[in-house]
């Protein structure tokens, strides 16, 4: 009797210390029936505690599996190196569990304001009223909805959000658009029409993209601007063949290599190995310029780790260089 006193007491104090963003361990909050189907080294699991009453907890159940139904705001992903576990664990958040206090066990960890500020968003989309974490974090990936429109989140600094419009249907305007997929859903934009809000403002997100599509998603938009800037640049080729001024970060084809044109200087043009410039830093002359074949248009951030790279190891002509170096740093920094 004494021991069980004891025990009891132990749990009333567990139960009192946890808060919302801890997790648990605890025996599953399950009839002794439907216990019994349940391997008994997988009847006690982690928790995550998201509210309590004066002899309840209430909490998502977590799993060392993975589901192959939920989708990204389904479920979340506890990261093992964060918590020094020894394998990733997923937090349903499809179900809240009511856990009566006599069946915890101990804690097991709280989770950090990154994962936190992650669920929390889920929560949003999923309409759940609980609250871990009152400020979440907008980021590359998320999907908002703004005055019955859709816009994709590619670029976040501490300020704004950067994103494009996306449709749920292909728009019938006569314009071309890419198919997207995000949390295994398809969307269609052609990534022209860009918008940015203030993280201050009070901004609804509806979707969130695994990891893998965000960067599909970015190679999808560097392919269309690339091609995109490569016709206007194959337009205006033709347009003033004898007076060709090119865009800096032009890709030629000249023989068996790829030039990127940096500069115009005494009446010559200049350029960089696109493959060769880490390994052999140096400006070398492209001649027959304009019988060269056009591949396209470096995308500018990739343009500037290349200058930076000749910038740093101090490539002749210094001048020039450093000019580029700087106009490529503002242009770049001012449009993110």
């Amino acid at each position: 009797m004494f021991r069980f006193i004891k025990k009891l007491k132990e749990k009333i104090k567990l139960m009192n210390v946890l808060q919302p963003g801890d997790l648990v361990w605890s025996k599953m909050p399950l009839s002794r029936k439907e216990l019994k189907k349940i391997e008994k080294e997988h009847q006690v699991r982690p928790y995550l505690v998201v509210d309590k009453s004066l002899f309840f907890i209430y909490a998502y159940q977590s799993s060392s599996k993975q589901s192959s139904t939920l989708n990204n705001c389904q479920e979340y992903r506890i990261n093992k190196y964060r918590y020094k576990q020894s394998k990733d664990s997923y937090l349903n958040l499809t179900k809240v569990y009511k856990i009566p206090f006599y069946k915890l066990k101990n804690k097991h960890n709280t989770l950090n304001k990154v994962d936190l500020k992650n669920i929390q968003k889920r929560f949003n989309v999923n309409k759940s009223s609980y609250k871990l974490i009152e400020n979440i974090y907008i980021s590359e990936g998320d999907v908002i909805e703004s005055e019955n429109q859709f816009y994709y989140v590619y670029s976040t600094d501490n300020v704004y959000v950067y994103c494009f419009l996306i449709f749920k249907k292909y728009p019938k305007d006569g314009e071309r658009y890419e198919k997207i997929n995000i949390n295994n859903k398809t969307y269609y934009t052609n990534f022209k029409i860009k918008k940015y809000f203030n993280r201050k403002e009070e901004l609804s997100i509806v979707n969130i993209a695994y990891s893998i599509e965000i960067d599909e998603i970015l190679e999808q938009k560097k392919g269309m601007k690339q091609k995109q800037l490569s016709n206007i640049q194959k337009k205006e080729h033709i347009k003033n063949n004898n007076k060709m001024t090119y865009e800096s970060g032009t890709i030629f084809q000249v023989g068996k290599n790829k030039m990127v044109y940096l500069f115009k200087a005494n009446n010559k043009y200049y350029g960089v190995n696109a493959l060769m410039y880490k390994i052999k830093p140096r400006v070398m002359p492209i001649y027959n310029i304009h019988k060269s074949q056009i591949l396209g248009i470096v995308p500018k951030e990739d343009y500037l780790k290349m200058v930076e790279c000749l910038y740093l190891n101090n490539v002749q002509p210094l001048k020039e260089i450093g000019d580029l170096y700087d106009d490529l740093r503002n242009m770049v920094y001012s449009l993110v």
